[in-house]
């Protein structure tokens, strides 16, 4: 984006003030880490310097252009192109992670200047139709995110936040009129799988969720199906009480950093697949079989299709196992299936 001289890793930063503090304690995500006078929260990068608050601004790790199904989000703005940005640092320690390089191990990563002006017209020269945050938790960047979304959002531009969704009441009152669409990762739905392999607590990410369902304008979900999962039925009851029509999309799993599981079979995650269909959710995806019938949108009344999808290997690069989608097949005819007339649940337009 910028000429290499300008190019640091974290260590070489000055950080940028920070909002989300109040008496040394960091109220961005639920961990609510509590510095003193020189410490450093979870995620790496949001410090404590001489008694004063810092976290990372201005500076991008990586950036590309995606399809806005590749977040994934397939019920917002369906077929538009979106600027992919990300930082570095994370609030969890998956040790399956497929970003681990900017997430996790992050120290020596080489960041590229870029203030929200530079990223705004990098995306409209590109062509994009909005900003995506991502690769690495944006929460971690949270100031920084706003500087950008409410400059983009000025500029024409829409924006989505790909999340863990351990964001905190205030952090989502902070960020959440700049944001028109959120794609939320959930993981394995148990505690102990949580603390362990995440280092979170899965009651304070129900929290979380439950909240930012409520403030939110669209949101979408994505489940992460491994294969010894047992705990889909506590998710499935858990998405009842967010009284909402939200889109869920079905994840396989890949081996990647210091994982030793095996890449989710097909089998179960077409049974899952059912099992959601199965309990009502209108709109079910699974979104790593590629060029399926499981990445279509279907009429939740007469089963019409309304919205075919083909994607296929990304690229090897950051978030490699992610899928790059087309639209093949468009009939949603003004908000509505073109055969019953039911009111489909896809934003064609982005809000003012």
């Amino acid at each position: 984006m910028v000429p290499l001289k300008e190019r640091a890793s974290v260590r070489e930063l000055k950080m940028g003030k920070c909002d989300l503090f109040v008496d040394g304690r960091c109220n961005a995500c639920q961990h609510r880490c509590r510095l003193g006078q020189d410490g450093k929260g979870i995620c790496g990068v949001r410090h404590m310097s001489d008694g004063k608050p810092h976290c990372l601004r201005n500076y991008i790790s990586y950036a590309r252009l995606d399809p806005i199904e590749r977040k994934p989000l397939f019920h917002y703005m369906p077929g538009s192109k979106v600027y992919s940005i990300g930082s570095v640092g994370c609030n969890f320690r998956c040790e399956f992670c497929q970003n681990h390089a900017i997430s996790i191990d992050f120290e020596d990563y080489p960041l590229t200047y870029a203030p929200p002006a530079m990223v705004v017209r990098a995306a409209r020269s590109k062509g994009a139709d909005g900003i995506a945050f991502t690769f690495n938790e944006p929460t971690v960047f949270i100031e920084y995110a706003k500087s950008v979304a409410r400059l983009a959002r000025r500029k024409g531009l829409y924006t989505a936040f790909v999340t863990n969704g351990y964001l905190t009441e205030e952090s989502t009152d902070y960020i959440n009129p700049y944001i028109d669409a959120y794609i939320v990762g959930v993981k394995k739905f148990n505690n102990e799988y949580y603390r362990k392999v995440c280092g979170a607590d899965l009651s304070k990410l129900k929290d979380s969720l439950s909240y930012l369902s409520k403030r939110s304008e669209h949101i979408e979900l994505s489940y992460l199906v491994m294969n010894d999962d047992k705990f889909f039925d506590d998710f499935l009851r858990f998405y009842d009480r967010l009284e909402r029509d939200i889109p869920l999309h079905l994840g396989k799993f890949f081996p990647e950093f210091r994982s030793g599981e095996k890449e989710t079979t097909t089998e179960k995650l077409t049974s899952y697949y059912m099992a959601a269909r199965e309990r009502g959710i209108n709109y079910v995806y699974i979104s790593d079989l590629y060029g399926s019938q499981y990445e279509n949108t279907y009429c939740p009344k007469c089963g019409s299709l309304i919205m075919g999808r083909e994607g296929s290997m990304g690229e090897p690069s950051i978030s490699m196992h992610c899928a790059i989608y087309q639209i093949v097949s468009n009939k949603l005819d003004d908000g509505r299936c073109p055969k019953c007339g039911e009111k489909i649940g896809i934003v064609t337009k982005p809000r003012d």
